[in-house]
Protein backbone atom coordinates (compact mmCIF):
# COMPACT_ATOMS: atom_id res chain seq x y z
CA UNK A 1 0.00 0.00 0.00
CA UNK A 2 1.11 3.57 -0.79
CA UNK A 3 0.20 7.21 0.59
CA UNK A 4 -1.73 8.81 -1.53
CA UNK A 5 -0.39 10.56 -4.48
CA UNK A 6 3.52 9.64 -3.55
CA UNK A 7 5.52 6.81 -3.61
CA UNK A 8 5.98 6.01 -0.10
CA UNK A 9 5.22 2.63 1.05
CA UNK A 10 2.95 2.20 3.99
CA UNK A 11 3.55 -1.03 5.89
CA UNK A 12 2.92 -2.66 9.19
CA UNK A 13 4.94 -1.82 11.87
CA UNK A 14 6.81 -4.64 12.94
CA UNK A 15 10.07 -6.20 13.87
CA UNK A 16 10.75 -7.11 10.01
CA UNK A 17 9.95 -3.77 8.72
CA UNK A 18 11.71 -1.91 11.51
CA UNK A 19 15.21 -3.67 10.14
CA UNK A 20 16.21 -1.12 7.97
CA UNK A 21 14.75 1.82 9.67
CA UNK A 22 17.47 4.61 11.07
CA UNK A 23 14.44 6.80 11.60
CA UNK A 24 10.65 7.20 11.87
CA UNK A 25 8.95 10.36 11.36
CA UNK A 26 6.01 11.34 13.27
CA UNK A 27 3.40 13.96 11.68
CA UNK A 28 0.20 13.51 14.08
CA UNK A 29 0.88 15.74 17.00
CA UNK A 30 -2.24 14.94 18.52
CA UNK A 31 -1.61 11.01 18.74
CA UNK A 32 2.28 11.15 19.26
CA UNK A 33 2.75 9.71 23.06
CA UNK A 34 0.50 6.61 21.78
CA UNK A 35 1.94 5.90 18.28
CA UNK A 36 5.75 6.23 19.90
CA UNK A 37 4.52 3.99 22.72
CA UNK A 38 2.34 1.06 20.09
CA UNK A 39 6.35 1.40 18.19
CA UNK A 40 7.88 0.88 21.48
CA UNK A 41 6.07 -1.83 22.45
CA UNK A 42 6.46 -3.45 18.78
CA UNK A 43 10.46 -3.72 19.48
CA UNK A 44 11.38 -0.14 17.73
CA UNK A 45 14.35 0.75 19.37
CA UNK A 46 15.64 3.59 16.77
CA UNK A 47 14.97 7.18 17.12
CA UNK A 48 11.36 8.55 16.54
CA UNK A 49 11.12 12.10 15.12
CA UNK A 50 8.54 14.34 16.11
CA UNK A 51 6.52 17.74 15.37
CA UNK A 52 7.47 18.62 19.26
CA UNK A 53 11.57 19.32 17.41
CA UNK A 54 13.13 16.54 19.37
CA UNK A 55 14.63 13.62 18.95
CA UNK A 56 12.71 10.33 20.91
CA UNK A 57 15.57 7.86 21.96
Amino acid sequence: MYLQNSSIIIQEPNIKNFKDLEAIIIAAPLYEKEIIRSLREKGYKEDIITTEKELKK
